[in-house]
Order: structure tokens, then sequence, then C-alpha cells
């Protein structure tokens, strides 16, 4: 049971997270959201006490752990794996960089 901004190094490793939608970490959140899914709980917003419940569920729950754990690390390999993820970056970046395509102006 790990807190963290980015769950994926947790998740190759088959391990389960928490994560607390603190204000400040808010811009994570959406990242970590999208990465963990089903192999995270989250806690309500700046809220300690939701946080040390979801900590808990984990600890009192070792099939929940489990299942947490395995879904992360199937999600790794299958989905979010780099070999699934340059493709898509690479793209990102012929895109941005094409000869010939003048850089956009800021508004």
């Amino acid at each position: 049971m790990l807190e963290s901004k980015r769950g994926e190094d947790y998740s190759s490793s088959g391990l389960r997270t928490t994560q607390n939608t603190h204000i400040e970490a808010a811009r994570y959140l959406t990242e970590g959201r999208f990465s963990a899914q089903e192999a995270s709980l989250y806690a309500r917003q700046n809220d300690e006490r939701d946080l040390a419940v979801k900590i808990t569920q984990l600890l009192d729950a070792p099939e929940l752990r489990a299942t947490m754990g395995r879904f992360g690390r199937r999600r790794i390999e299958h989905e979010l794996e780099w070999k699934y993820e340059t493709p898509k970056l690479l793209a990102a970046y012929a895109t941005v960089f094409a000869p010939g395509k003048a850089p956009e102006e800021p508004p």
C-alpha cells in the first residue's frame, strides 16, 4: 500500500495503491485515476480520515489486495507498457514537429 502520484511503477509490480485527492495534487490525480483504475482506492478530497479508512480497508482485505494487484499488473502489461505507449508518443511528436508546420502563436 503506497500513496503515489504515479501508480504505474507500483502497478507494474502488482502492488495496490491508495490515492488522496488533495487539492495540491489534483493535477496528478487525473493521470493516477486513468492509470490505476481498479488497482487503487480513492479517498475523498482533503479527507485524511477517508484515506485512513481506505488504507485500513486494504489491510483488512487480503483478497481485495490480491485482486487489485492482479488488475494493475495486467493493465501495465497489456495496455500501458512502453511498447503500447511508444507509438502514440512518436505519433504526437511527428505531428508537432512535422516539416513545414509553422508553430502556432500563443493567444
